[in-house]
């Protein structure tokens, strides 16, 4: 019965997400115990040291991202695929993350997907971000300039192109 309880509620608060144990602790005592049981039933997966995913029904990595509730940043050539409407497209997916267990659990989940994400982990977040779509991505004057430091010159140009009204080049 108390199982059944915390599986609704973990997947009220979690569903399409990770979820570290020590945030289901907060909601029950005896999370670790339940999140191994749910584990065994199938119920959750088992990411990484204490970090479980709660299943949702989602068809790609960017209905993952915008539903996990972690947080992270879509950055540099990831972020100019967004700002320029996937002209340049990548299969590499990179974040910014301001926790290296959850760093972790990123990479370990993306692995089982057959996703490749590069998770760069700061202790703050030294990029410009906006929403956008649920995401959190990193603006596109930043983005601009990442990219060419980067030598993805391509992926730039595109951003300029696409967002030429937008971008500020008299920030500094």
């Amino acid at each position: 019965m108390y199982l059944a309880r915390f599986n609704e509620t973990l997947r009220e608060k979690w569903e399409g997400s990770l979820v570290a144990t020590r945030e289901a602790v907060a909601i029950e005592p005896r999370a670790k115990e339940y999140l191994h049981r749910l584990s065994k039933l199938g119920l959750v997966k088992r990411v990484s040291w204490g970090w479980y995913y709660v299943p949702a029904k989602e068809e790609d990595v960017w209905s993952f991202l915008s539903k996990d509730r972690g947080f992270k940043v879509v950055i540099k050539q990831t972020a100019a695929s967004l700002w320029n409407y996937d002209f340049v497209h990548r299969n590499v997916y990179r974040l910014a993350v301001t926790s290296s267990s959850y760093k972790k659990a990123l990479e370990s989940f993306a692995r089982s997907r057959e996703w490749i994400f590069e998770v760069e982990y700061h202790e703050r977040v030294p990029y410009e971000y906006k929403e956008l779509d649920g995401l959190l991505v990193e603006s596109p004057e930043s983005c601009l300039v990442n990219c060419v430091a980067e030598w993805s010159f391509l992926d730039a140009l595109a951003l300029l192109y696409f967002r030429r009204d937008e971008i500020s080049l008299e920030k500094g």
